[in-house]
């Protein structure tokens, strides 16, 4: 691949490098490989950086495989898992390499950050014909005072207008909602790697809940028999909500913490923090659209997942209803989940340089004359709403 990057730049093109992707025979090595092998080529393995795409980011079932109707065989995907792969491409990205926009992204910490108060937004709105599915919302933040208000509840609404979702809301989400992921066909066999301990392939999933089970005979020609992990499988989904668009909101409640308008679960997984402290914190959303779910981290930790599958029309930080409002800084949306890896990666304040395959905003809202300039390789760009407060020197 290095060759390969040096013969396109001998030849006066522009490389541009996409990550690896799922394949039904990974196991949990393999996986981890794929996963260290995706950072690499986000550095400068190749000499100097080069834009990338992050392909494992829209079709991994979290395991390394296909998800379950988007494969065209164990290596390849089909015509929709194609599509989903081409939907991490920033739209703009050639026009951006065109500009002279660097793939080596500087961070640009905010220590200051820019103060927002209700009723102002600093909002991303990607055009009707670039399709947004996998995506992942990064940012930091800092409450400024006492919470006001009440939590937000995840409802359909009619308009894009993000001034509809208020209170506790300190970044809404307008969305298109997809149909829910389909399970996996019922079988009670299993062909390929099923002796035990090994990863099993796709027809391996329990026929009710999806999970993979672990075979419980050693493979005799080639079949054996599937025991689901799940004790007690978890009820259906809940109804989908009527067609058209819905609000998803992070939320900070009255008792400090930070949810998810839409969680569907929570057990197991470890209660938010106090963020109301007069600290700053790391807020984290991943979507994946083929796996059809959402997960929320505070501070690198998940709080929540959700069952869902949103296509947004419009992403923005809406300052919740504080007695001095929020401090927002360093916002990073990308088109694509991040692994826990990259996730690690992408927060770790050490870092010089910011994750770029498939990454369309980053701007650093240190103020805003300079601080909500895009400086993705991208030619995307930020709005503003409202009246946003220049931030005050701490």
């Amino acid at each position: 691949m290095i060759e390969l990057v040096s013969k396109v730049r001998a030849a006066g093109s522009h490389p541009v490098v996409a990550g690896c992707y799922p394949n039904s025979d990974y196991n949990a090595q393999q996986y981890g490989l794929v996963k260290s092998m995706n950072l690499l080529t986000q550095g400068d393995l190749f000499g100097e950086y080069v834009p990338g795409v992050n392909f494992l980011g829209t079709i991994d079932d979290g395991y390394g495989r296909w998800v379950n109707g988007f494969r065209a065989d164990g290596g390849h995907p089909n015509d929709a898992g194609s599509t989903e792969m081409y939907y991490a491409f920033v739209p703009s990205l050639f026009d951006a390499i065109q500009a002279g926009k660097p793939a080596k992204i500087l961070r640009r910490p905010a220590p200051n950050g820019t103060l927002l108060r209700a009723p102002s937004t600093i909002g991303f709105t990607p055009l009707p014909r670039e399709t947004l599915h996998s995506h992942s919302l990064l940012f930091r933040m800092k409450v400024m005072g006492a919470v006001e208000g009440e939590a937000v509840e995840g409802d359909a609404v009619e308009a894009d207008a993000v001034e509809e979702v208020s209170y506790g809301a300190v970044a809404t989400i307008i969305a298109e909602l997809g149909p829910l992921p389909t399970p996996s066909p019922n079988t009670t066999t299993c062909d390929g790697f099923c002796a035990a301990h090994h990863y099993l392939p796709d027809a391996c999933h329990c026929g009710v809940c999806g999970s993979f089970g672990e075979c419980t005979f050693s493979c005799k020609s080639g079949a054996g028999r599937v025991k689901c992990p799940i004790e007690q499988h978890p009820p259906p989904p809940p109804p989908m909500p009527p067609p058209g668009k819905v609000k998803r909101a992070i939320v900070l409640s009255p008792d400090g913490t930070i949810s998810y308008s839409a969680a569907s679960a929570t057990d197991g997984l470890s209660m938010s923090a106090n963020v109301a402290n007069g600290a700053w914190h790391e807020i984290a959303l991943m979507h994946y659209w083929c796996n059809g779910s959402t997960g929320l981290y505070v501070d690198g930790v998940l709080v929540s997942r959700t069952t869902e599958r949103l296509a947004p029309s419009s992403i923005a930080l809406t300052p919740a209803k504080t007695t001095g409002g929020v401090k927002y800084g360093e916002l990073m949306i990308y088109r694509a989940a991040l692994s826990p890896e990259e996730l690690a990666a992408t927060t770790n304040a050490s870092s010089a340089v910011v994750l770029q395959a498939s990454l369309e905003v980053y701007a650093s809202l240190e103020g805003l004359s300079e601080g909500t300039k895009n400086h993705a390789q991208s030619m995307s760009s930020l709005t503003l709403s409202g009246a946003p407060k220049e931030p005050a020197v701490e």
